[in-house]
């Protein structure tokens, strides 16, 4: 995809199917689905759209967009039976997300909880949790303490 801004108001702008694919991937407006129904009929580049999920996830610092779009990608599928090669890919952004989530809504900003009792509250494994903090920590959302694990307080 391109990624350029004009720099005056006399220069015009063009997008790719690509680009209006995922716009309307992240939009959701109602008529979206439809348009994306037809531009995956146009033989779109479905790698081009990956890097720039990619290339967004990393500027964005995190993977909250994916979810949408792997919704979205969901209902393509059971409205029209459109299955794409992004599935499979939003789907792993979405329950990466997911589980990081669900380990983040047991954390407080204030007071750390040990990896052990978060293992137990939400019925994993401590090496899930491990892999859990580590997805959160690479965004900023959460920090180690000597007494376990807590959030940082930042938004995404």
């Amino acid at each position: 995809m391109r990624r350029f801004l004009p720099t005056s108001h006399s220069q015009s702008v063009s997008f790719s199917f690509e680009d209006i694919f995922l716009f309307k991937a992240v939009a959701e407006r109602p008529d979206d689905i439809g348009d994306m129904s037809t531009l995956v009929q146009t033989d779109l580049n479905f790698d081009v759209i990956e890097d720039e999920i990619e290339c967004l996830v990393d500027l964005l610092g995190g993977e909250q967009f994916a979810t949408v779009i792997s919704e979205l990608l969901e209902r393509l599928d059971q409205n029209d039976g459109i299955q794409t090669p992004l599935d499979d890919v939003a789907r792993e952004y979405y329950q990466r997300y997911m589980n990081g989530y669900e380990l983040r809504v047991r954390l407080d900003e204030d007071t750390a909880t040990s990896v052990s009792e978060l293992a137990s509250t939400i019925d994993v494994s401590e090496t899930e949790i491990e892999r859990r903090y580590d997805y959160l920590e690479q965004y900023g959302f959460v920090e180690r303490t000597s007494a376990g694990i807590r959030d940082t307080a930042k938004h995404d």
